[in-house]
């Protein structure tokens, strides 16, 4: 009696781990993805160069490195504008205590020549004197804003929160009107630029949410469409679209950079009478290959080829229903 317990129990046991290492599943409508990779690029550029000539005194800004609040990138030798503005205001402060005498002394004529106790010639050359006066002061003050500005185009200035792409210049050097001194980028935004082609940039704009994946941040990331080009590519004759990632507030900033490369996926439709399946569910006998179902009957398959992944099969057959239950053994009861 003990024995037959004993081969009840071993019978149990055997059957537990086969029903475990079986497992069911149904079809899945396969579709057709397209993975298209682009790299990541600053959303805009710039290159800040000098608006007036003079030597370059400092640049406080590296590569690598983020434009200030302030926006100060570079400064120029201000020396000789300084000593303007100094001449500028000892010019002014002469033609006002000229102009003032000269005021007080067309107060005096004007009560005069009201006595016709003067000439009228003299009271007019008074009076031709302090406007005279009165307009070069106002040239003064012109040159004084003039100079003033430029001063202020002295430091060379970029959008806060930039970073330095390249620098071309160094403090000493003398710079021409217009030449380079470093090159900003924004990468608070990134770029991804793809070539698609018009069945593909239609199937991404029906799409409810679209994602790059970045292997380098190991994330999905949302991006929204940013702009297509009304015209295609000659030679690949397709059609560039940029995709917009927003990187604002990232906890790791810059991890996000420019050359990262970032995989797009487009889905396709379902293709008709084509299914996804495990590996594991494919027998393979006499270059045939079959499918099983949970009560045991088998369905003969096409095999098309496999995922991106290699964990399922595309597979296609007359008899296959995605409302039946196959069967997949565990990988160490299947047949490759």
């Amino acid at each position: 009696m003990t024995k037959i317990y004993l081969l009840i129990i071993v019978f149990c046991q055997f059957l537990c781990i086969e029903l475990f290492a079986q497992e069911s599943f149904q079809l899945r409508p396969y579709t057709r993805d397209y993975t298209l990779v682009g790299f990541t690029s600053p959303l805009a550029t710039m290159t800040v160069s000098g608006e007036i000539a003079g030597r370059l005194q400092r640049v406080v800004v590296d590569i690598g490195d983020a434009v200030a609040e302030s926006g100060e990138v570079a400064q120029l030798d201000t020396t000789f504008v300084i000593i303007d503005l100094e001449k500028n205001t000892i010019a002014q402060r002469q033609i006002e205590h000229r102009l003032e005498l000269e005021k007080k002394t067309l107060e005096r004529y004007t009560a005069l020549i009201t006595k016709n106790s003067t000439a009228q010639a003299t009271f007019d050359n008074a009076r031709v004197l302090a406007d005279v006066l009165a307009l070069e002061l106002q040239s003064l003050k012109n040159e004084e804003n003039r100079l003033r500005e430029v001063l202020r185009r002295h430091t060379l200035s970029g959008p806060s929160g930039w970073l330095v792409i390249d620098r071309f210049a160094e403090p000493g050097e003398f710079l021409n009107v217009g030449a380079p001194v470093v090159q900003l980028g924004n990468f608070n935004k990134l770029i991804v630029s793809y070539s698609l082609t018009i069945e593909e940039l239609r199937l991404l704009k029906v799409m409810d949410t679209t994602e790059l994946i970045l292997p380098v941040t190991e994330k999905r990331m949302v991006a929204t469409l940013y702009r297509i080009s009304p015209d295609i590519d000659k030679g690949t004759r397709k059609v560039g679209v940029e995709l917009l990632l927003d990187v604002t507030g990232f906890s790791d900033v810059h991890t996000l950079r420019g050359g990262l490369r970032a995989q797009l996926i487009i889905r396709g439709h379902e293709e008709k009478n084509t299914f996804l399946v495990p590996v594991g569910a494919i027998k393979s006998r006499y270059e045939a290959h079959w499918l099983t179902t949970v009560g045991g009957s088998q369905e003969k398959v096409i095999v098309l080829g496999r995922s991106e992944d290699g964990q399922f099969a595309i597979i296609t057959g007359s008899g296959l229903s995605a409302k039946e239950f196959y069967r997949v053994d565990s990988p160490s009861n299947s047949t490759q």
